[in-house]
Parts: C-alpha cells; structure tokens; sequence
C-alpha cells in the first residue's frame, strides 16, 4: 500500500475482537531518521562548542558524562535501526525504546558478572554516593500473631499494619500486570504459589523472605496475587471483546471524537488470547514448564542480586 491509498481494512480475531483500520499512514507513523540524527547529535555538538577542552575538569564526572552520552547514541542508533516489534500503541518508537532501555541494562549485568561484589558496590557507589552501604533487610515474621492482646488498647493490630507497606500496592499492579503478560489465569496461579515456596526455601539467605504463614497466603497469594491476576483476567475479557475502530486522527469528524481517540492510541492495538495448551503433548508440557522455571529463576535473580550487592 503506498502513502496516499486509503482503504478500509476489517478483520475478525478468533477470539471474536473486531478492528477496523482505515490504513492512515500519517506523519505521526512515518520514521524520521534525519529528526533522530539531529536530535542524536545535538547534545554533543553543545558539548564539543561550549566547553573549553583546555579546562581539566573532574575525571569522575567526565566520566559519567560519557557512559551516559554513549547510552544517548546507543538509543538514538538502535530506535532507527531496531525493527518494529508486535506492538504499535501508542507508538513503535515507545517501544523500540524500551527494547534498548532493556539491553542497556543486559550490558550492565553482563558487565556486573566480571567483577567482584566489592568492585561491584564501588562502581555503584560512583554513580551514587548512597550506594554500596549495607541495607536493613526487613525481616516479617518474627511475630505472627494478627491480633496482639498484649497492646491493647494501644496498637494492637500493629503486626498486620507492619505489613502493609508499599510492597502490597506493588504486589497487587505487579501480578495484575503478569497475568496481562501471561495471558492464563491457571499458570499465573502457578508462579504466584511457586514463588511462595520459593520464600520458604530462601528465607535462611534472604531475611525479607521470612513471613508469617497468613502473609505469605492470605495477604500475598489470595489478596494481593491473586487479586491482581483476578483484575488482570477481566480487563483481558473486557480487551477481547472490546470493538476497535482506528480511524486516523484527522478523519474522525469532531473533537470529542478527536479526543477520544487519542485517548485510544494509549490501549491495545487489538487483543489476542493466548492458549498454552500445557497437556497438549509432553512438547508443550517440557517447554511450558521451562518458561515457568525460567520465569521464576529472573523473579529470584532480583532478590540475589540485591543481596549480593
């Protein structure tokens, strides 16, 4: 199809979501690798103009000015070469960037894993001086009693208002944006229970691991994962079935309509329901239960790596 075509394509997913696109390639979708070239090129061009080379300055900080102009050229390289990936809203360029955001920080580890952890916490403490000091890892089970008689009329529900702390809001979005990602309810399920048991199996490394047995099931699993998921599930029925009509910008015929529109190019393209079909044949059992382990180990990692540094 070339640029100025305009056609009115309507197709029809088996999982019944409806999307009509009228084939609009505007400016906003063309790729503009000159804009990226100049925009990639400026901060440097600043920088080579108006600061005196004769001047010396601290090394530390013309240190970390280059480390972050190389990432700047990185980013400004791969979001012009980088192809397209499977999602369009609001923009492949959002995207592309987090790709590259993503392997920006895959060089770090793999950097990471060539030194000692010593070196390791002095080359976090150069970028930040708050860095590289021992944490206060908070341990939560060391009393579980829900319900404390002994500071009544005091505070006697403090254990259970110890424990909610910013981890349960990020818990309940973080398992609802997994099962968004997952797409199967049974096997978010899974990796919510498995991590559970992973916190039992760890919690003589990790002390935050430690938990009362109604954290780690009824705050955690029930209400906190399995909430999320629970959230996640319905808003997948709601994208399912939803109907999308992604008429361009400049073709809807008034500004509520242009309002509204823009609003959409923040939602899903169109929606499609992925079935793992785990029993299918031992295939799909070996590789599903791969994943599930690959998953989990990358949950786990996060945790090390910050106890290790």
């Amino acid at each position: 199809m070339t640029t100025t075509e305009k056609h009115v394509s309507v197709h029809k997913h088996t999982t019944g979501t409806k999307v009509t696109d009228d084939g609009t390639l505007s400016f906003f979708w063309r790729p503009h690798h000159i804009t990226a070239l100049i925009i990639t090129i400026l901060p440097l061009l600043y920088t080579t103009l108006t600061e005196d080379p004769a001047h010396e300055k601290d090394w530390e900080f013309n240190t970390k000015r280059g480390i972050l102009a190389m990432i700047w050229v990185f980013l400004g390289f791969s979001v012009t070469m980088v192809p397209n990936g499977p999602f369009t809203r609001p923009h492949p360029l959002v995207w592309k960037i987090t790709l590259c955001l993503g392997l920006v920080y895959q060089f770090g580890l793999v950097f990471l894993l060539f030194q000692s952890p010593s070196s390791a916490r002095r080359l976090f403490k150069y970028f930040d001086k708050d860095l590289g000091e021992p944490l206060n890892f908070t341990a939560y089970g060391h009393d579980c009693k829900i319900y404390d008689p002994e500071n009544f009329p005091d505070d006697p529900w403090h254990n259970l208002i110890h424990k909610m702390d910013g981890f349960v809001v990020a818990h309940f979005f973080g398992w609802m944006f997994k099962a968004l990602m997952i797409r199967d309810v049974w096997i978010a399920n899974v990796l919510s229970i498995l991590f559970e048991l992973l916190e039992y199996t760890f919690e003589h490394q990790m002390p935050n691991f430690s938990e009362c047995w109604w954290d780690h099931w009824i705050l955690d699993f029930v209400i906190c994962n399995g909430g999320g998921i629970l959230l996640g599930y319905y808003i997948m029925n709601f994208l399912k079935n939803k109907q999308y009509d992604w008429r361009g910008l400049y073709n809807q015929p008034d500004n509520t309509s242009k309002a509204r529109r823009i609003v959409a190019q923040f939602s899903p393209y169109s929606w499609v329901s992925f079935h793992w079909r785990i029993t299918k044949s031992l295939k799909n059992w070996i590789v599903v239960t791969t994943i599930i382990a690959l998953y989990s180990i990358s949950e786990l990692n996060t945790f090390y790596l910050k106890f290790v540094l």
